[in-house]
């Protein structure tokens, strides 16, 4: 049996019955942590453009566009929140995957809401599609930088196939035609990491998901064998001799993705190659009481390949993925935040001196960054010098969010009523998120959505 098809024996045959109350514990917490990024980025231009434009296609009538307040087709709503969900980098991340719950959550609950989906279905499709995109990912040996293609969007394409596919409740003949065609529609580029359109990867994924189950069904055709097939997905995206079938197959479900390694939610709206650096710093700054005037410089080990790191930035898109820019707003601001990361913030001039303060060295003990849930891995080295000639240093290898360090249950709620604010009521913030925790509640996941769709305030 080949590696497409038993992907698709395993999503079919799952069932909510089965999956431990650990791995539905940890699909509810990342669940609503996508939900909330996506309202905090309802008014970044990315989302008030792409909100827009869906809007103004006038499709049937099916899943709400988060923050939205209206609805569109299934395939419409999950390209918006898609989008949104990645928008602002705010997103979790997971080994080999990139950014794990982008391309899943809001396939679920698009297509979801459409066919009035329980809360129990939902969640069984989430633990499959985290699990398809995560074994995947797993057993890649895959070079973003190399091949230029978005990790997320690679692996997330086919873990939200598995993820309609599952809510669409196709047999595992027409799963392994699911795939085939979810295959052919894998896009984004890294050349876009830094513009709009990197999160618009993960909404053309979600659509993408959705389309490839609902034509499925209706008969259309692909290659069955599409991961593992000469000139097929794998050969393809990820290289020959660079995917193992048997390590993706290996330990299939046992553990669950979404269980170990996990996914880490993110404590700074950027990058997540910045977090280490920033925990180190904030962390040096706590201790001394180090304000940002005694500050002489900084600097910061960093591996020879830094991607998708880029060491200047003139906006604050661009700021997501500087790390002197991070810096210095960490110390002129004593903070990383929602808003931290626009244009004006990033022109400051104050920021652009202490930014020439920054100094990236690197080190060849300083491991190029390969997924923040890997063992071995190292944190950049933070040292800062102050100028009375004192000199302090810190190396944070575990950040807050990651599963060995994660937040609590109350730090990921007042995330999410921070991404929320100024988009949902108090009353639609606190329901949603009794919502969202108990999911498997839920008769209808509409009832979730219709709160978070419609927008009260303006």
């Amino acid at each position: 049996m080949g590696i497409t098809e038993k992907f698709a024996h395993f999503v079919v045959d799952s069932s909510f019955e089965a999956i431990p109350g650990e791995a539905i514990d940890k699909t509810k917490a990342a669940t609503l942590d996508c939900l909330g990024v996506m309202l905090a980025a309802v008014k970044d231009p990315i989302g008030e453009i792409i909100t827009r434009y869906v809007n103004e296609r006038r499709c049937v009538p099916e899943a709400g566009v988060v923050g939205g307040g209206f609805q569109t087709s299934a395939e419409m709503a999950a390209l918006a929140n898609g989008t949104l969900s990645h928008a602002l980098d705010y997103d979790d991340t997971g080994l080999s995957v990139g950014h794990p719950s982008i391309c899943v959550v809001p396939t679920a609950l698009s297509l979801g809401e459409k066919l009035k989906s329980s809360g129990k279905q939902v969640l069984e499709a989430l633990i499959v599609g985290y699990e398809i995109e995560g074994k995947i990912g797993f057993g890649s040996t895959y070079s973003q930088a190399e091949r230029g293609i978005h990790g997320s969007a690679l692996f997330g394409t086919m873990g939200a196939a598995a993820v309609a596919a599952k809510l669409l409740k196709l047999d595992v003949h027409q799963m392994r035609m699911a795939f085939g065609l979810a295959a052919s529609q894998v896009a984004g580029l890294l050349k876009n990491f830094g513009t709009m359109s990197k999160p618009l990867h993960a909404g053309n994924a979600c659509q993408a998901g959705i389309m490839s189950a609902l034509l499925t069904k209706e008969g259309f055709t692909a290659d069955p064998d599409i991961i593992e097939s000469p000139q097929g997905y794998g050969d393809t995206f990820i290289g020959k001799g660079n995917y193992d079938k048997e390590k993706m197959a290996a330990g299939l479900g046992n553990p669950l993705h979404i269980v170990s390694p996990g996914v880490t939610v993110k404590k700074y709206p950027c990058c997540m190659l910045n977090h280490r650096a920033l925990d180190a710093l904030f962390q040096l700054t706590e201790k001394h009481h180090i304000t940002c005037e005694q500050v002489a410089g900084v600097v910061v080990g960093v591996p020879k390949n830094m991607f998708p790191l880029r060491a200047d930035a003139t906006t604050g898109f661009e700021g997501k993925f500087c790390l002197p820019y991070n810096i210095a707003a960490a110390l002129v601001d004593g903070r990383i935040d929602l808003g931290t990361f626009t244009d004006e913030m990033v022109q400051r001039p104050v920021i652009r001196d202490v930014m020439s303060r920054v100094h990236l060295q690197v080190r060849e003990d300083v491991p190029i960054y390969s997924g923040s849930t890997l063992p071995g891995r190292a944190g950049n080295p933070v040292m800062v010098r102050l100028e009375d000639g004192r000199v302090f240093e810190h190396q944070v290898d575990v950040p807050r969010g990651s599963p060995e360090a994660p937040l609590t249950l109350e730090e990921l709620c007042d995330k999410y009523r921070d991404c929320a604010k100024g988009v949902l009521s108090d009353d639609q913030v606190e329901r949603s998120i009794d919502m969202a925790l108990n999911f498997e509640a839920l008769n209808d996941i509409g009832e979730l959505m219709r709160v978070v769709t419609e927008r009260r305030l303006r």
